[in-house]
């Protein structure tokens, strides 16, 4: 009796969980862990909390749904990366107020916080147990999908879309169409990519600042990207770098192509993408909607705001002589892109469809220019949420 009591003991003892060890010199693997998007609890070992974080993780994670959910690991929170910076602050973490307190990180879905008190104790009053069972359920919830938000203003949609660095917008109107169809597949693509953010905009409520670049069917799908630092760089300075046009001498046109399609294109690509959106004839006087616009007069792509001190010029003076003068569509240091959008334009709005789309803006690219090559527009401001006002007349 007493030879089994000791072998289920050993047993048990080797099934128990361990917590991977990760050390501030694994970049890889700390990237992983950090912003791979697959569940991780990191229990902060030098917080002076006498191990209380790293033995409570091992006990919530013998918990076996737990353990499938999420992994659980051991790290120095306050030793120096090779950056120079220590985890906590590259996550922007502060460490415990109080001397004793376990700090528990959750990285999940591309994001990492602190675990509250109340997921990993039980709370009474003024006082807390740390209690292995409550952080099991919080790791089992923490592991589960992630599903498609509904967002039907713009603060909700610029925390939950706008300041993610991926998100998809699924745009429909509950009101003309069955909408079943589109929350499956974008329910589909949620559960499946954890680094993307899935929102879902009913037309009912309002719609998107991009809406008249959309294609005009039952439903519609943006890519929306918040640019690092890197990527804003890049975008700049290529973005410079402006082509000639082939456009008529004393003729201005205009195109909705947005610059991204002219800025950094080869001359004959700028000018297909400008050609593909163009605008018929009109007076470009003192229009607040062109400002988006691109224009073209003889050899030189312009801005509105060229365009505008033209006209004005002309108008004045008679003369256009300074007319597209030193203001080229773009100048290194003029724009900064903060975001990139695309829509989805393929054929049937599945979630393989959609998945297969999004495969390539998803996956890592050491080129900080591969944001070019994705082929995305870049923009200046975020998208924005409109609200369907509700006052009536």
């Amino acid at each position: 009796m007493l030879r089994k009591a000791l072998l289920a003991a050993l047993v048990a003892a080797a099934q128990a969980a361990s917590l991977t060890s990760l050390k501030t010199t694994d970049a890889d693997l700390l990237k992983e862990a950090f912003f791979g998007g697959d569940c991780w609890t990191i229990a902060c070992t030098d917080v002076h909390d006498k191990k209380t974080g790293a033995n409570l993780l091992e006990k919530a994670l013998d918990d076996a749904k737990a353990a499938s959910s999420c992994r659980g690991a051991s790290l120095q929170c306050g030793k120096k990366l090779p950056s120079g910076k220590t985890p906590l602050q590259r996550l922007g973490i502060e460490p415990p107020k109080q001397k004793g307190h376990p700090l528990l990180i959750l990285c999940v879905n591309g994001e990492a916080r602190p675990l509250n008190m109340d997921e990993y104790a039980r709370v009474k009053e003024q006082s807390a147990t740390p209690d292995a069972r409550v952080l099991s359920k919080t790791l089992v919830q923490a592991g589960l999908a992630p599903k498609p938000i509904v967002v039907n203003d713009d603060a909700a949609f610029n925390r939950q879309c706008a300041n993610k660095r991926h998100c998809l917008v699924v745009s429909f109107n509950s009101t003309t169409s069955d909408v079943k169809a589109f929350t499956r597949a974008a329910a589909a693509v949620a559960a499946k990519r954890r680094l993307l953010r899935v929102v879902l905009v009913d037309g009912k409520h309002g719609h998107l600042s991009l809406q008249k670049a959309l294609p005009a069917n039952p439903a519609t799908a943006l890519y929306a990207r918040r640019l690092n630092a890197n990527e804003q760089a890049a975008l700049q300075a290529i973005s410079a770098k402006v082509p000639k046009a082939k456009g008529v001498s004393n003729e201005l046109q205009a195109s909705a192509c947005g610059a991204s399609a002219i800025a950094g294109r080869d001359a004959e690509s700028a000018h297909l993408n400008f050609e593909s959106k163009l605008i018929g004839p009109r007076d470009w006087r003192s229009r607040q909607d062109a400002a988006g616009l691109v224009f073209r007069r003889g050899d030189a792509y312009l801005s509105y705001a060229a365009v505008a001190r033209g006209l004005a010029e002309r108008e004045l003076f008679g003369s256009d002589a300074s007319y597209a003068a030193a203001h080229p569509l773009v100048r290194l240091g003029d724009t900064t892109y903060t975001h990139g959008a695309k829509a989805f334009r393929g054929d049937g709005f599945d979630s393989a469809a959609l998945d297969a789309w999004l495969g390539p803006f998803l996956s890592t690219a050491a080129d900080d220019r591969a944001f070019l090559q994705l082929g995305l527009t870049g923009l200046a401001k975020r998208v924005k949420f409109k609200a369907t006002s509700s006052k009536r007349p």
